[in-house]
């Protein structure tokens, strides 16, 4: 669950479970079975996808475990990151990432300790470590949909909203069944 692929010279400084948030149309990904509990924990139209987060010397690493709707894992290259934050919102804590691109949120209860790693590692980050990032930053993986989880999480989503009741394992089984050889069924 949660292994981080490293690259030559490549070392871990920090391993710790997380949560990536998500915004599921994002990702093209149906909206969450259990969308409307969201906003009890501070995450209101998002998702939190389990996985591990990892520093290494070369960038900030979120790798999602193989049972959630997106799967894989998601790199930020240190000298990318322009600020690393306390984040909270609602019962939710965890931390901000800034790159010049994106802004992402990780749900992480070591978040002191994970911010000292990543602030220690960027000012560590010299000619070598570029050097090394530079040759394989083409190698590195991003997230992907798993579509058993995601047929699974549609198909819950529309019981619930024709029922109002969540569907149980053996009837998410059974649609899976209904739905024929069309149906995805290796992750």
């Amino acid at each position: 669950m949660g292994a981080v692929h490293l690259v030559p010279s490549e070392h871990v400084l920090f391993i710790g479970k997380s949560n990536a948030v998500i915004v599921p149309g994002e990702h093209g990904l149906s909206r969450f079975a259990a969308d409307e509990l969201m906003p009890l924990v501070g995450l209101a139209g998002q998702e939190a996808i389990g996985g591990k987060l990892h520093v290494t010397n070369l960038r900030l690493v979120f790798c999602a475990h193989p049972f959630n709707r997106l799967r894989g894992s998601l790199s930020t290259p240190l000298p990318a990151v322009t600020a690393i934050r306390p984040w909270r919102s609602g019962l939710t804590i965890g931390v901000e990432v800034e790159s010049g691109v994106a802004t992402q949120r990780y749900v992480i209860w070591s978040r002191k300790k994970l911010i000292e790693t990543v602030e220690n590692a960027i000012r560590a980050f010299g000619a070598a470590e570029q050097d090394q990032f530079d040759r394989v930053r083409g190698t590195l993986e991003g997230l992907e949909v798993n579509r058993i989880a995601e047929t699974l999480n549609s198909a819950a989503r529309q019981i619930f909203d024709v029922t109002g009741s969540r569907p149980t394992a053996l009837e998410l089984i059974g649609i899976l069944n209904f739905l024929g050889p069309d149906a995805p069924t290796r992750a």
